[in-house]
């Protein structure tokens, strides 16, 4: 049984040599949607402000902006995920746009110097939106991020409950006050911790998660979709996990280099079997989310879900309703929230467990292709 989230990793916490971490650019929050919104206040957006989004997007993220009263744009992405500067323009022309939301999507960053030249040129702010490229964003040079603010969801990453971050980029924005308490507990972290452990457990001795109880887990979901975010949230200090994981410099690099080679096998036997996959071979620097498939046939989460192999399709179902009600304009969106399916490659996945998820894909293209025979 393969999970879509890495393990806790008990010698990183208790017996990793760490560092304080330098807080001094970041503001932290209990979730990535928090940070945004706290950004945006920032910016000085006000309620009944436009902002231009992508219309490829999780409806979590949106949701709280529309509650607090900012008034969302979406534009279709390119075949690249990549947002259109010519569609931006001509939003542009008819709406008065205080802010763009641009997207580094499941950690491959995009050159966005076309689009951040022209949102200066008008004098929009920008916001890069790094929820999935915390491994390829957060911790580089400046060079690595020119929006005016950037946020984070880091648990998209790390074994955390929490990770909302936000990181300024501009000195004339609003202060942001900080609260002493913690996004989370220390009883949460420990809660949290057992959690985990006892899934681990549980997939070890066999029992497979993502089958027949992920209808019982989305049910759940669905009762809580209200429960987004406090629109009022403020910032506050990183659990006790957190902080560890990221002053442990050893651990920070060790994982990144297991994601990357994860991503290395499954893209170079993946091919071989005929499958497309979204992106390439690494640019240097980047490290990846998930590993993107196209599903050609129709199917492919199930069957892997089936197999114990917890691959996700996204949004999925918190695709906006305003997208899906206009599905003749956003069609580069609804194609990637059908056709693409995403393979965990996070730093729990060892290379005998790559070699599983490459068989399990290997029957289903051979069955697919005996089909087309």
């Amino acid at each position: 049984m393969i999970s879509s989230r890495p393990y806790p990793n008990i010698k990183a916490l208790f017996f990793g040599k760490n560092k304080v971490f330098d807080y001094s650019l970041i503001k932290f929050y209990s979730l990535g949607r928090e940070a945004l919104l706290s950004g945006l206040t920032a910016l000085n957006i006000q309620r009944g402000d436009s902002i231009v989004v992508p219309a490829y997007l999780c409806n979590s993220v949106i949701e709280p902006l529309k509650k607090y009263g900012i008034n969302l744009i979406f534009v279709d992405v390119k075949d690249d995920l990549s947002l259109p500067l010519s569609s931006l323009k001509e939003v542009v022309k008819s709406r008065q746009i205080k802010a763009v939301l641009l997207v580094h999507y499941f950690g491959f960053t995009r050159n966005i110097d076309d689009l951040i030249l022209f949102c200066r040129e008008q004098n929009i702010a920008v916001i890069e939106d790094a929820s999935h490229s915390l491994l390829s964003q957060f911790f580089g040079n400046e060079n690595k991020y020119k929006g005016d603010i950037e946020i984070f969801s880091i648990r998209k990453s790390l074994p955390v409950i929490d990770g909302g971050a936000l990181r300024v980029n501009i000195d004339n924005c609003k202060s942001i006050e900080i609260q002493r308490r913690r996004c989370v507990s220390i009883a949460s972290d420990a809660v949290y911790i057992f959690k985990r452990f006892l899934e681990m457990i549980v997939v070890t001795l066999g029992v497979n998660l993502y089958g027949r109880f992920d209808k019982f887990k989305s049910k759940l979901r669905d009762q809580n979709s209200a429960k987004y975010c406090d629109i009022n949230a403020n910032a506050c200090q990183p659990s006790w996990q957190l902080s560890r994981y990221l002053g442990n410099k050893f651990y920070l690099d060790r994982i990144q280099s297991r994601i990357t080679k994860n991503f290395d096998i499954l893209n170079d036997e993946l091919s071989i079997l005929g499958f497309r996959s979204f992106i390439g071979p690494l640019r240097k620097g980047l490290v990846p989310q998930a590993f993107p498939l196209y599903d050609d046939y129709g199917g492919l989460e199930s069957y892997l879900r089936t197999n114990g192999i917890r691959a996700w399709r996204w949004p999925d179902k918190e695709i906006p309703l305003e997208i899906l009600k206009n599905s003749d304009i956003y069609k580069n969106t609804i194609y990637f929230n059908e056709k693409l399916v995403f393979l965990p490659i996070h730093q729990s996945i060892t290379i005998e467990q790559c070699c599983f998820m490459i068989q399990v894909l290997a029957r289903w293209q051979s069955k697919n292709l005996k089909k087309e025979g």
